[in-house]
């Protein structure tokens, strides 16, 4: 039978000091749409943070409105940053440590279009830890305004953490989808009106007598079954405007996955657990895909994919994209390691435009004051001399138990890397990103069964869950000196580049 499915990309909660404020297509949302449409269900996406992209107010944790206008603020801030030092700022700013952005439509536009389409089940997407309470905050609105709507969440965050949620939330939230939704959530919809039913699932968890229920997650699927995004979803949501992306110049562009997944297990990343190792889509089913997506107008690609290097993928999109026209960028990022002169020169010849290579070495002989010459990153610099733009990052602090008071040191020696990367003309921008423990990680575990011990982060400091944001610290270090740190370390690396409002919370532009 025919369902009316509404997606909801929500409205962004962000740290108002740290976060840059980046938008990007629903690309979970955007393939599951696709499935129930193929399979006959009614649905509409409302991508709530692009079409109220200009709505930005500030609240404080209590959910007051605070009178002082975002753009303000983020005057203020810029201004304080490019004038004062680190701890003069950090003592200003401290006072905003209980204050959040929102970024998107309001509970009342919102409310408008789930009361014009009146979907029977309302599905909203929780990528981010850091957008947690933004998404409970939704769905209880609509619990409370359509109590009879099922509100279904997925995502990252709701893979990883989906006791958090459904805790909070309060019997908000119907069921969580964890894992891969595509399938589930198509199974999903499919038993509407007998929740029963719904509990035989695999890959679904509810709240049960106040507790948790969880069954298994299903195995993951063949990607090439759904590789498939209709176009239609996305016109009139405001997204050819995303701020994520090298500039494009006027094309219409869109995030895009080839594959998913990763061959590695880096401590700090979710995406082998999450996704597994790493599934690429067959060649016939990108042609397919491109060609759809060039009959849509649009002319440059964001890939994202976690593993971008691995086998002859590369090469394969590239010759793709010169067969169909189109230009491309990287933000998911390539590993150093994994590049050679060859792969340098396609990228070269292939028009890419942007491309994102971390550079975060651990070796102390790595670690300045004298940073060696390295073939690798002469590669970098043959990207930037042929007029592809290089972003590079950090992240700043590691959770080295066994030496806690390496923290700051570690801080340092690596700004001082990438200050000189940048001097030298190794790449054009460098992220400064501290250290952030996500549920899933091997660093998260870690650090739980350690107790926090060593270290300290606030488990439910729901906006500290971004890779901007300062999140965890040594107990031995004041969070205060934590703060001035990374202040500094973001100064000094701004004193040797332009800061785009997509990768810097302190870029002069909002």
């Amino acid at each position: 039978m025919q369902r009316k499915v509404l997606l909801i990309n929500p409205p962004l909660y962000r740290h108002p000091i740290w976060d840059p404020i980046r938008l990007s297509q629903p690309l979970g949302l955007w393939s599951i749409g696709t499935h129930l449409l193929k399979h006959g269900h009614n649905v509409r996406l409302l991508c709530s943070e692009m079409q109220g992209v200009n709505n930005i107010q500030l609240y404080d944790t209590s959910g007051r409105q605070l009178d002082k206008g975002f753009k303000q603020f983020h005057a203020e801030k810029v201004a304080d940053f490019k004038t004062l030092d680190a701890k003069q700022f950090q003592v200003k700013y401290d006072e905003y440590s209980n204050v959040f952005s929102r970024i998107g439509l309001d509970f009342g536009a919102i409310f408008d279009e789930v009361s014009s389409f009146g979907p029977d089940i309302i599905g909203i997407s929780s990528c981010f830890t850091c957008n947690h309470q933004s998404v409970v905050d939704l769905a209880r609105f609509l619990k409370n305004k359509f109590p009879e709507t099922w509100v279904v969440v997925g995502g990252q965050h709701a893979t990883a953490w989906p006791d958090a949620l459904l805790s909070t939330a309060s019997n908000s939230i119907d069921f969580i989808v964890h894992g891969e939704g595509e399938k589930v959530f198509s199974d999903l919809v499919n038993c509407y009106g007998d929740k029963a039913k719904v509990k035989l699932l695999a890959g679904v968890a509810w709240h049960e007598s106040g507790i948790t229920k969880i069954n298994p997650r299903p195995p993951f699927f063949n990607l090439d079954d759904f590789f498939d995004l209709d176009p239609s979803l996305l016109e009139g949501q405001g997204y050819t405007n995303a701020r994520h992306a090298y500039p494009t110049e006027g094309r219409k562009f869109t995030d895009m996955l080839f594959s998913v997944g990763c061959h590695r297990a880096c401590c700090f990343c979710f995406s082998p657990i999450m996704r597994g190792k790493l599934r690429s889509l067959r060649e016939d089913n990108i042609r397919s895909l491109l060609i759809k997506l060039k009959e849509y107008g649009y002319e440059e690609l964001v890939l994202q994919d976690d593993d971008l290097l691995v086998g002859d993928n590369l090469n394969m999109l590239l010759r793709l994209f010169k067969d169909y026209g189109f230009r491309w960028q990287n933000n998911g990022g390539v590993e150093l390691e994994g590049l050679d002169d060859d792969k340098i020169d396609s990228i070269i010849e292939s028009r890419c435009r942007c491309i994102y290579v971390p550079f975060n070495p651990r070796n102390i002989k790595d670690r300045v004051p004298t940073l060696p010459e390295q073939k690798k990153l002469n590669l970098l610099r043959k990207m930037c001399d042929a007029g592809i733009y290089v972003i590079s990052s950090g992240i700043y602090g590691i959770p080295d138990i066994s030496h806690p008071d390496h923290f700051v040191d570690d801080m340092s020696r690596l700004s001082d890397i990438h200050i000189r990367l940048l001097k030298e003309g190794y790449c054009n921008a460098s992220l400064v990103l501290p250290l952030s423990i996500l549920p899933m990680t091997q660093w998260w575990n870690v650090l739980e069964r350690d107790g926090q011990k060593d270290f300290v982060y606030d488990r439910q400091g729901w906006l500290d869950y971004s890779i901007f944001a300062p999140q965890i610290r040594p107990r031995s270090i004041g969070k205060d000196k934590f703060v001035e740190q990374l202040i500094s370390i973001h100064q000094k690396i701004d004193a040797e580049q332009v800061s785009e409002s997509w990768f810097s919370a302190f870029a002069s532009n909002a």
